[in-house]
């Protein structure tokens, strides 16, 4: 139980990435994962984030797959109809989903020495990631959203109200090296859904302080959790108000 609650802490903290969007095939059998970003009718131009994008000639691929996903977007607007939640988010940023997101996940367990087995056997299952920059970008901290759910049955505790779920693994944030808790949790409505939202920092360097706020709702036995983490920039915090503002978790009657 325990183990699972870090592992899911420390997911949520740790960001760094790269962008998979396609995976090019070439007809050697080499393949390669990025994001286009130039097409014309004699080559493509991927970003693989290395920081200059790589042409590769159309006689030289076999084929291009790309992710699926089951959510929608229009515009900057994230629906996820299967867990009824939707969100506005930032113009410009980049959102991470499907395949996209596992490669995400994969790195930064990694980096925790655990893997995605140990991400899925949590019981955590994050949704979508929204970063300011192309993830992996040069830069100490790349501002970021992440939405995951979590059933409540999982957790082997009484959760009944988003705040109970908060106090619940308040202590394993508090347990990490250099916490600190700006805002207590505390009860929050937002467009009528009851929520509970706290404030914190780590600091992970002298010079480097990571600001989160973590929001969670209880819909159908299931913890809805959004995070919102940069380095307490005033610009990126704006914007992050903004987000919340339009979260919206559809009721079962609607």
């Amino acid at each position: 139980m325990e183990k699972k609650i870090f592992i899911a802490v420390f997911l949520l903290i740790l960001m760094s990435s790269f962008a998979f969007a396609e995976t090019i095939i070439l007809k050697s059998g080499q393949k390669h994962e990025g994001k286009i970003v130039e097409r014309t009718d004699e080559y493509i131009k991927i970003d693989i984030g290395v920081g200059m994008p790589v042409t590769y000639f159309l006689d030289e691929i076999e084929k291009i797959d790309k992710d699926l996903t089951i959510t929608t977007r229009n515009e900057n607007i994230y629906i996820n109809e299967e867990y009824g939640i939707s969100l506005v988010f930032p113009q410009n940023w980049h959102v991470y989903e499907g395949g996209n997101l596992r490669k995400t996940i994969e790195i930064e367990a990694k980096l925790i020495g655990s893997s995605y087995s140990d991400y899925e056997k949590s019981n955590e299952k994050i949704l979508v990631k929204v970063f300011k920059d192309p993830y992996g970008s040069p830069g100490k901290i790349n501002p970021n959203i992440i939405v995951s759910t979590i059933d409540i049955h999982s957790l082997n505790m009484t959760v009944n109200h988003p705040l109970d779920y908060l106090s619940a693994i308040l202590p394993y944030f508090q347990a990490m090296k250099n916490f600190s808790l700006l805002q207590e949790p505390k009860t929050l409505m937002i467009n009528n859904s009851e929520s509970a939202k706290m404030v914190y920092e780590q600091n992970l360097l002298e010079d480097l302080k990571l600001r989160t706020t973590f929001l969670c709702f209880i819909k159908n036995s299931r913890v809805m959790i959004f995070s919102f983490t940069s380095l307490g920039d005033e610009e990126d915090e704006s914007i992050f108000d903004e987000v919340i503002k339009s979260i919206n978790i559809k009721d079962e009657k609607d």
